[in-house]
């Protein structure tokens, strides 16, 4: 039974993110419910603990949407606890929502299908690391991804790991799972660690060397052991084709609910190795597989990959991880800066007026330049789709 003294108070589990529309992010869970202003301020008021169970609404609509946010836990009724630091400024439009941060170049692994190629060992520095994180919580940004490289070999690794629960958005480890033992596996602060794995073992070993296959999936098992959220990631090439039945078994087998598919660019040591190479049309059937948890990209009117960017282990922003162009510094000029300026492309704009272009929102930008331009459709995505 409540009291005078009790207040709504919203769960800190949750975001409250004011971007084009402002929305309630469930970091635990990677959901998003989207808000009018009306309902926005309301809980914008309960996070700064203004909000007195004697004083609220009473219509139906908020009584409604109130009990909502009550059985889903986004909000509490208690006595008032200490206001949750809430970031209520105003996004740049497109909002940077993704942001991939590459801590270091270093690998454990020399994969034949790499898009980075040879690497020299750098690594981010950690106060720029911390710089950029702070920065990507201000523009409110919903999920890092933290990658290399092997992530783990980067030598402030656990020490950033100790800081990551601070940060309002999700953070999700990308690793090849070969450092990841039970210990560290129990150690590990992120949301999610997203594995590699391209193939059945034959297949996978190939790629990335003989007994990786082996150390992914006990790396898999130990993960689940501690109850952490796992996805899976696998590069369609000429090797795993007919391996994706058996990995789709493979993945129930173990309660994956998100398993992302991609197709490669023939970019970094990939372009040295045709044996791995597939067209699209080959790809395409393939990519049904795929039970993605993906990205929440809003209905404006931009192009696919315009709340995406990534931040180089050498302090550049590029449009994702497949880029080069080291045209926007972030140690120099910050990250919003570097984001404004970051070119993109409308959907307006692109060579393609077919009845699926606001459903594929033109496909890869960087995969449909490399086999066309800048503003061609994406084969891969054209083959999915079936118009060619």
């Amino acid at each position: 039974m409540s009291s005078a003294i009790d207040s709504l108070n919203f769960n800190p589990a949750f975001s409250l993110k004011n971007l084009e529309e402002p929305v309630i992010y469930d970091k635990v869970n990677d959901e998003l419910y989207e808000l009018n202003q009306e309902a926005y301020q309301f809980l914008l008021s309960c996070a700064r603990g203004n909000v007195r169970v004697k004083d609220v609404p009473t219509d139906a609509e908020a009584k409604e949407f109130i009990d909502f946010c009550i059985e889903e836990e986004i909000l509490a009724v208690k006595p008032v606890s200490a206001p949750v630091e809430v970031v209520a400024d105003s996004t740049p439009n497109p909002s940077l929502r993704y942001l991939e941060v590459q801590l270091t170049d270093r690998c454990n692994l020399r994969c034949h299908h790499c898009f980075l190629g040879d690497t020299q060992g750098h690594d981010m520095g950690l106060e720029h690391f911390y710089a950029v994180a702070q920065q990507f919580e201000a523009l409110q940004g919903l999920k890092m991804m933290l990658t290399g490289g092997e992530p783990l070999l980067y030598p402030h690794f656990w020490e950033i790991n100790e800081k990551l629960p601070k940060y309002d958005f999700r953070s999700v480890l990308l690793s090849n799972g070969h450092l990841i033992s039970r210990e560290a596996a129990q150690k590990l602060n992120v949301h999610e660690v997203q594995l590699s794995i391209d193939g059945m073992e034959e297949a996978h070993d190939s790629l990335r060397g003989r007994g990786s296959f082996r150390k992914v999936t006990e790396a898999l098992e130990a993960l689940l052991a501690c109850g952490k959220k796992v996805s899976i990631a696998t590069m369609i090439h000429a090797r795993n084709l007919n391996d994706f039945a058996q990995l789709e078994k493979l993945i129930d087998q173990y309660g994956i609910d998100e398993w992302n598919i991609d197709f490669p660019t023939p970019t970094g040591r990939l372009a040295q190795n045709e044996i791995c190479q597939v067209t699209p049309e080959v790809a395409a059937p393939l990519m049904q597989y795929s039970r993605s948890g993906g990205h929440f990209n809003g209905n404006g009117p931009w192009a696919c990959g315009a709340h995406l960017a990534t931040a180089t282990v050498d302090g550049h922003l590029e449009k994702c991880s497949f880029y080069s162009t080291k045209e926007n510094p972030i140690f120099e000029i910050g990250l919003r800066a570097a984001w404004v300026n970051t070119p993109r492309v409308t959907l307006v704009e692109l060579e393609c007026d077919c009845e699926y272009l606001e459903q594929c929102k033109g496909g890869c930008r960087f995969r449909a330049e490399t086999f066309g331009n800048p503003k061609s459709p994406d084969p891969l995505q054209c083959h999915c789709c079936g118009v060619i």
